[in-house]
């Protein structure tokens, strides 16, 4: 099982992450230009949220469907789990 990584652009506190995630969908998608090259790998795995070079929160990842433009969408569950800050 692989896992991705994200940096949490624009938040400025792990609670701001948390209010993100409080306000979407069940499923939310995130658009990225590229499919990962092992996203088949990814079943059951994770993407983990990188706050002030630390990796902070992560949530499930439940698929990849292509988005327009040739861009891919990263389904992701809307709970939010918090992780022992790492650097």
């Amino acid at each position: 099982m692989l896992h991705l990584t994200k940096v949490a652009y624009g938040a400025g506190s792990i609670d701001e992450v948390i209010e993100w995630f409080a306000r979407r969908e069940p499923v939310t998608r995130h658009t990225t230009r590229y499919k990962p090259k092992r996203f088949a790998e990814m079943d059951g795995g994770s993407l983990f949220w990188i706050l002030k070079h630390r990796l902070v929160a992560r949530t499930e990842i439940l698929g990849f469907e292509e988005a327009e433009g040739g861009k891919t969408d990263i389904l992701l569950s809307n709970r939010l789990i918090r992780v022992v800050p790492i650097a």
